[in-house]
């Protein structure tokens, strides 16, 4: 799975860093950290994207955008089985249209892409965890969360290509900052002469 993100800045990423740590710490809930980076998601691609093809266009695409505006306030979660609980992002005009705008530009390179993020339903936010919390906890995490009077405001000025296997550490591909492009990509695995 490959997903378009945007990791946070200092000092809200070791913010949401400790939120990890607690909630691993009260309720044994640790799946989130395998995210790598704290972020929100733009768009996922569930069998990856195909990269020769997106790479290009995410750089030139970067190089034409400037820093936005995020507000992050209060502690939410999603209904169901699999409790997943977020920091909820602020859907400003600003923040749809410029995921629409990415939505509709890079939705071709994705192969299988997760309908969640299509923009009438995506819920822009910052996962504090994910599928590993008994529902019995959800309530009382929420509770802590929202007792932090969570309101933050800050700019984001990058966009990254995250690569996740199913239960794994996912991995930073690539790095984009806004008006630059590109600016980061990981090191090729070394193979073994045959």
């Amino acid at each position: 799975m490959h997903g378009i993100v945007s990791a946070l800045p200092a000092p809200y990423e070791r913010l949401v860093l400790e939120l990890w740590e607690e909630m691993e710490a009260r309720f044994d809930a640790r799946f989130a950290r395998t995210a790598l980076v704290p972020h929100f998601t733009w768009q996922l691609a569930m069998d990856d994207y195909i990269l020769e093809d997106l790479v290009p266009q995410l750089d030139a695409f970067c190089k034409t955008l400037k820093p936005i505006k995020i507000h992050v306030k209060g502690a939410r979660h999603f209904p169901g089985p699999i409790p997943t609980i977020y920091l909820r992002i602020f859907k400003s005009k600003t923040l749809k249209a410029l995921h629409q705008s990415l939505w509709e530009r890079f939705i071709p390179f994705a192969q299988s892409s997760n309908d969640l993020y299509f923009s009438d339903t995506w819920v822009p936010h910052i996962t504090i965890v994910h599928k590993d919390m008994a529902q019995k906890h959800v309530q009382a995490a929420l509770n802590l969360l929202n007792e932090r009077q969570i309101d933050w405001r800050f700019e984001v000025d990058n966009l990254l290509i995250l690569h996740q296997d199913p239960d794994q550490i996912a991995t930073l591909d690539y790095r984009f900052k806004f008006g630059e492009g590109l600016v980061y990509t990981a090191p090729k695995p070394k193979t073994r002469p045959a």
